[in-house]
């Protein structure tokens, strides 16, 4: 068995509402659940984030959702022979609507 780490976040801004396409479940976990993949299409942040927090409702490939980031409570572990993803974070007030300033 592999284990990897992630903790690469790039500065963020955490009062930003951000919008983005579900991708998939990864083979990747915390102490808060599995980890799901984000295409995010703001430009300030990458192009992918990887989340533990994704409610259930919105787990499904494609749906897509807008929501805020803050950095993650717990370390994101790999446990198969992946690259671990380069930014993760925690999200939070995940909705279908579209952000209030849009």
């Amino acid at each position: 068995m592999i284990s990897t780490l992630s903790c690469d976040n790039q500065d963020i801004d955490q009062s930003q509402c951000y919008s983005g396409t579900v991708l998939d479940e990864i083979s990747c976990n915390s102490q808060n659940g599995f980890a799901y993949l984000i295409r995010v299409t703001d430009q300030n942040i990458s192009d992918t984030i990887a989340t533990t927090t994704l409610p259930k409702n919105y787990q499904t490939k494609g749906t897509i959702i807008f929501f805020s980031i803050k950095q993650p409570q717990y370390s994101l572990f790999c446990t198969t022979n992946i690259a671990p993803p380069k930014s993760e974070y925690d999200i939070y007030n995940v909705s279908n609507k579209s952000c209030p300033n849009d």
